[in-house]
This record gives C-alpha cells, structure tokens and sequence, in this order.
C-alpha cells in the first residue's frame, strides 16, 4: 500500500531532495522547521508544515517526541530521515513503530546493530566480507592493545565502537605510544557519542577509500556500483568519483556487499564503506544505514532515482524480480569515457529570491570526454510549482584544467 503523506525530519538540501521525489510520486511532504529555517524552500515547498519554537534550531529535528508527534498531528503514515539528525537514532524508529508510522530506512535493531563498529565488523565478517585484522571486542587496557599490536603488526588504529567521522581516532607506531593513545580516543569517543568502548585494528597505509551504493527491501540486495572518495580533509570527503573499478572487481566487491546487507535482513539505502591497500586488496570498514550525501553521483552514473527506490522499498515492494533490469550495471567503456564527481560549493546561489545557505550543496557534475578536459555542468531541478526566475536548467561553466584546485568562476546565464 502506498504513502499519502511523508514526514521530512530534516531540512535543507536533502530535504528538497526527497521533496521532490514524492512529488514525483504523488506523495504529499510534510515538513517540520524552527524559526531559523521559516524562509527556506522546503517550509514554503511542503504540502504541510509544524512550526517548533525553540531556542537551539536543532533542537527542531532532534526531538523524537516533538516530531513523532508531529508525524501523527498531519496525519502522516511514513517518516523519512534523510541523514544526519534522527537518521541513525534505534530510538526513533521503535517509536515510530509503536505509533504505526513506518520509517524509511531499516530496522531499530539493524541500525543498532550497524552502529556498533565492532559488531558489524563481526557481522560483515561473518557474511565473507574481508576485514582489516583486528581485536573482535572492547579495547580497554594498554597492555592488551599492545600485545594484539605485536601480534597483527605496527603500524595499528585505535577507534571508537560507537564512532564515525573519523572522530577518536589514534594512530600508533610504537608500543610506548598506546597508554597516552588509548586514553584519548576513550576520551574523545565519551564526549562525542556518550560510549568510550575502543577496539584496536591494522592500519592500512595509504589507503584508498571506496564506497559501494546498495539497495535491500529486508530479503534482497543489489548494488549500483562504486564511488571513489579518498580526496578528504579531516576525514570529510570533499570529492567523489565514479566508476573506478575494473567490472570484474566492481562485480567481485558488489556480490559481497549484497550479502553482507542480506545477512543482516537490512531495508533501504546503505553505503558499504572500505579501504584498499596499495596491493588492491579491499577490507570493509563500516555501513552508514542511511541515504548519503554523496547519494547523487550514483544517481547521475546510473540514471536511477535512489531517493525514490528507498520509498519504494519502504512501500513493502520487493524487488528481486527485476533484479538484472534495476542494477546499474557500468561498462567499462563509460568507466575509460566518463568521470562524474560532486563537489560541494561553499557559497551562496540564489534562485527566484532564495538561497542555499553555505551549509548546504550544490550538486556538480564533471564531464571528461577528454584526458585533461574539464566542463562542468550544474543541474538545477525546478518544482512544479516554482518559478526558477529564467535560470536554465543546465548552465555551462567555464573550462578549468582542475576546477577542484582553484575557485570556479561561474557564469549562470541569468
């Protein structure tokens, strides 16, 4: 049975995302907002909106009474997270379920499940995912990391169990370095997530880091494919890229990735994260159980709308029957022809009197017919029921050899 109305609890970027899909489905959005965000374009956008007046803005989307409340008070039969805030929050989605209201994404206990590092590390482990050698539990002694070090090899990483972003973490050459390591990524993990359980695994040196996009409805899986994100700063992906793998590994990694979401009975969007070493070898590294930000170079290399497949899924709507017609399968020749990557643009574009705040993104796709030629093209997707105030839909840019080295000089054509 289909959704009537969807509650958005998020704002921004990702919230016009998902608003526009269901409009495309016929759904009504509803959206919830405080008085920083009372202007922006989802609020004026939406079918449906609730007001939240609080002091902290986030307070607005963090409150899973206040917006499970709000999903019953508009009459909404479904929830959708987007990323960040609730997105990740067990809590939530068991709230939801006692109110009848279905979450878009998977279940209270796989995402519990999922944001334990160790225990998905276990669990991805036991699904014939390959893994970093490492400790299979909590690290809370020097001495204990140190003799698992002298059995796995220097150099190792310490991280946080309850971590992501890169937050915590420790590097350690040498035995002496363990005590003064350990005790600050314990500290750190506190602070950010409330859980200071640690676990200690080998560092790969000079990783790359590659991501695998996946859809599940709780039985099957498939994969879209690959995106290369090693260019980061503190952790954060700045740029991503596909396709980067040869078919043959592309198929190899991907048949694993979908086991790995089979075995856990996993619904929605999720993103397989891995590094690989300077031999090629790959070893898993997390699963963020949640639509990404990076979600639309997989949606421009493969011409599948994930956002709305995510919905689908959540509708009770299985796909393995169309399995082969779905996959977005790349061919080697479109992985030598073409590169698409995101960039996220740190300023302010404005459209029909609105603006994207700095804190939101800007979807650019890279177009590379030719070695060391560079056009960028920006895509702007007009509502329905919104003027764009003659912005073009596609606007060329200039030619810059590499426009993620310098600022981008941009010519709208308005």
């Amino acid at each position: 049975m289909g959704f009537k109305k969807v509650l958005i609890a998020n704002r921004g970027e990702i919230a016009l995302r998902i608003m526009r899909t269901l409009r495309d489905m016929g759904i009504e959005a509803a959206i919830i907002y405080g008085k920083e965000d009372r202007l922006s374009l989802p609020v004026q956008l939406a079918d449906d909106a609730t007001f939240r007046d609080v002091i902290n803005p986030l307070d607005a989307y963090l409150d899973i009474e206040a917006v499970v409340q709000a999903a019953k008070d508009m009459g909404c039969d479904a929830v959708h997270p987007g990323y960040g805030f609730l997105a990740e929050n067990a809590g939530f989605v068991k709230r939801l379920e006692e109110e009848g209201i279905t979450f878009i994404g998977p279940s209270a206990d796989v995402i519990t499940l999922l944001g334990d590092k160790i225990e998905a590390r276990a669990a991805m482990e036991a699904a014939g995912l390959p893994t970093a050698k490492g400790s299979s539990e909590p690290i809370s002694e020097a001495s204990v990391a140190s003799a698992l070090a002298d059995d796995i090899g220097y150099p190792v990483i310490i991280k946080a169990a309850a971590g992501g972003g890169g937050i915590g973490m420790q590097i350690v050459e040498q035995e002496s370095e363990f005590e003064s390591a350990l005790k600050l990524c314990q500290s750190r993990a506190k602070s950010a997530f409330g859980d200071d359980r640690v676990f200690v695994e080998k560092y790969i040196q000079g990783a790359q880091h590659v991501e695998f996009q996946v859809l599940a409805d709780g039985k099957d899986a498939i994969h879209f494919g690959e995106r290369f994100c090693s260019i980061q700063r503190r952790h954060q992906k700045l740029v991503e890229e596909g396709p980067w793998l040869t078919p043959e590994k592309r198929h190899e990694i991907g048949s694993l990735v979908c086991k790995g979401a089979e075995s856990v009975g996993y619904k929605g969007l999720a993103t397989f994260e891995f590094l690989r070493d300077a031999n090629g070898d790959f070893y898993f590294l997390e699963v963020n159980p949640r639509v990404q930000v990076e979600h639309t170079v997989t949606e421009l290399i493969t011409g599948h709308n994930l956002v709305e497949l995510g919905v689908r899924v959540a509708q009770e709507k299985h796909f393995h029957s169309s399995r082969r017609k779905l996959r977005g399968e790349v061919t080697a020749s479109n992985a030598d022809s073409m590169r698409k990557i995101l960039l996220n643009l740190s300023q302010v574009l404005v459209v029909s009197g609105n603006a994207i705040s700095p804190q939101d993104s800007v979807s650019v796709l890279t177009h590379t017919p030719i070695q060391g030629t560079r056009c960028l093209v920006v895509s702007i997707h007009c509502s329905r029921n919104f003027s764009c105030g003659g912005v073009t839909e596609r606007m060329l840019f200039d030619e810059c050899e590499q426009p993620w080295m310098k600022p981008l000089s941009l010519a709208l054509n308005i």
